[in-house]
């Protein structure tokens, strides 16, 4: 290649990285809001959230910058997790047919594992340290050795999803008063508070009750499972609108709840990791994935095994 032409093309290519450059900087100018760390509203992380800009050119608005801030200590870390209605559902579920139904959801060693977790002493901590290091944008946790992260592989093994290929459909459009949400519910529909979403306790009381037959029963447990379980929201209340997945309950196992619970505890962690300065982080996922996982990367953090690890790894 020619002298000159070598030249003109390092020319070209210290014009065009002076470019890209003035380019992220205008980028950087015209994402950051005014007023220091705002929650605002963003498409990546409704109501709380940021846009994919942000996380790019603004990763001083993260978790592990607070310490910088002067805010190392003194805020709590909140959970929405609670599995004491969804025993109780499960323990009126055990009393009659509706069992036989249960049993073959595909669902059994999910709830076997989870369902008679506890609460570890300290794990609030441990999962304030371990978003510390999440980053949303790669969906790794940056440790000083590399990066690590909880594969969809680890999170079937210790819970006990499934993971498949037929996404867990989601009508937006379904009512709680409608004709098709009583005749797969029964009468419990008329309890409802409004026409998306019913209280917990309305439904376990349901499935306690009287006059509901053993696969609305079933359908109602799942609804409870779904909402406070696997991808639990910020309240006590369930969303009528994953009901479209348990019409037909032989179609149940073959959904994929294990990504439906993986890709929403993704969600959280990143929701978490950018919360802003002015607010508590919180997490509604499955929790008790990480506080089982950080054991593999830190065994020293790890309690005394008192039996031989077994399918699901959270039972054992």
């Amino acid at each position: 290649m020619p002298r000159h032409t070598r030249r003109k093309l390092a020319e070209s290519s210290v014009v065009r990285a002076a470019e890209e450059d003035a380019s992220d900087d205008k980028a950087a100018a015209i994402n950051a809001p005014g007023g220091g760390m705002v929650p605002r509203d963003a498409p990546a992380f409704p109501g709380a959230g940021w846009t994919p800009s942000d996380l790019v050119f603004r990763p001083d608005w993260h978790l592990s910058q607070r310490p910088r801030a002067g805010m190392a200590d003194g805020k709590s870390f909140r959970t929405y997790w609670s599995l004491v209605e969804v025993q109780r559902a499960f323990k009126a579920l055990r009393a009659g047919e509706a069992m036989e139904i249960w049993s073959q959801m595909g669902l059994a060693d999910f709830w076997r594992t989870m369902g008679g977790s506890s609460r570890r002493t300290g794990i609030k901590n441990r999962l304030w340290a371990l978003l510390e290091l999440w980053w949303d944008t790669t969906n790794t946790f940056h440790m000083a050795w590399g990066e690590i992260t909880v594969t969809p592989f680890e999170f079937a093994m210790i819970t006990g999803l499934p993971f498949s290929e037929r996404n867990v459909t989601f009508d937006s459009e379904l009512t709680w008063r409608s004709a098709a949400a009583r005749d797969l519910l029964g009468p419990v529909v008329d309890l409802s508070e409004d026409d998306t979403q019913a209280s917990v306790k309305v439904l376990v009381d349901a499935i306690c009750g009287e006059g509901v037959s053993a696969e609305q029963k079933v359908r109602l447990f799942l609804l409870v499972l779904v909402s406070k379980v696997i991808a639990p929201s910020r309240n006590s209340r369930v969303h009528i609108s994953f009901l479209s997945a348990l019409r037909d309950l032989r179609a149940v196992p073959s959904y994929n709840w294990g990504g439906l619970a993986y890709s929403h505890l993704l969600y959280e962690m990143g929701r978490a990791s950018r919360t802003a300065l002015g607010s508590d982080p919180s997490m509604a996922a499955l929790r008790s994935v990480l506080e089982i996982w950080i054991y593999e990367p830190f065994p020293t953090l790890a309690p005394e095994r008192i039996r031989d690890a077994a399918y699901p790894y959270a039972a054992s």
